[in-house]
């Protein structure tokens, strides 16, 4: 991450010094995340901070009918929601993005809302107590087995995470087990540090329900220190608040 802010300050400038305060308003979302995870901002569930101001990009964007910038808006706080365990807010967010027509995005943004849609309607169905959101569920698990097909080297480990996530809905524990275990190794054998990261703390919970807690504690640990490995020392610091380990 601190890779990334580096160059997302090295463009923006670029993009200051040239006068295009477009495409400054486009890369200010990931900008502003990164920095939520790395841990400089007050809220890190909201896009609000030293790069922008969540409430009025959104206003910008609405006034100007930039429908492609609310999408990527909308998904990012969707995204920060979940991560920080904040369902509820999540939900809502994806809820705010139906509204626009997602097909405007490029394939990357698409996988992306395609996987954590999928993330944040199974964990809505395992704490909001809702079955409204599984229609959700499944409609990303087809969506990420086939970007899986087309390129597992950048999707596998995520339709895996998937299928945990559903099997653990389902009590199907030892399927879940096996697909955590998946996912776990192909997000570390591909190079994705902080889908691991997210892999080893879904799978805490999961042991952590089935009464295991000496192997719920060791995969919030792995789950801690992947995070800082990435970054993201807000997420580390949540997750050593809230988890045993």
């Amino acid at each position: 991450l601190m890779k990334v802010e580096k160059r997302l300050k090295k463009y923006a400038k670029v993009f200051s010094d040239l006068k295009h305060q477009l495409f400054l308003q486009y890369i200010s979302p990931v900008w502003q995340a990164t920095l939520n995870l790395m841990g400089h901002s007050e809220n890190p569930e909201q896009l609000t901070g030293e790069v922008m101001s969540q409430e009025k990009m959104i206003n910008i964007c609405l006034e100007n009918k930039r429908e492609r910038s609310l999408i990527e808006i909308y998904h990012i706080c969707s995204w920060l929601a979940y991560l920080f365990g904040n369902y509820e807010l999540a939900s809502r967010m994806i809820e705010n993005r139906k509204q626009f027509d997602l097909y405007l995005g490029p394939c990357f943004l698409l996988s992306n809302i395609w996987f954590f849609d999928g993330m944040v309607a199974l964990a809505a169905c395992h704490t909001l107590k809702t079955d409204k959101w599984m229609g959700v569920a499944q409609k990303s698990l087809v969506q990420m087995e086939k970007c899986a097909s087309v390129c597992p080297l950048n999707y596998k480990h995520r339709f895996l995470l998937l299928q945990a996530e559903l099997a653990f809905l389902l009590e199907e524990n030892e399927n879940a087990e096996v697909s955590y275990n998946d996912a776990i190794k192909t997000a570390d054998e591909n190079g994705f540090v902080q889908d691991q990261a997210l892999a080893y703390e879904r799978a805490g919970y999961f042991y952590m329900k089935q009464g295991k807690t000496s192997i719920a504690s060791q995969h919030f640990g792995l789950s801690h220190n992947a995070y800082l490995d990435w970054g993201a020392q807000s997420k580390a610091n949540q997750l050593r608040l809230f988890c045993p380990f």
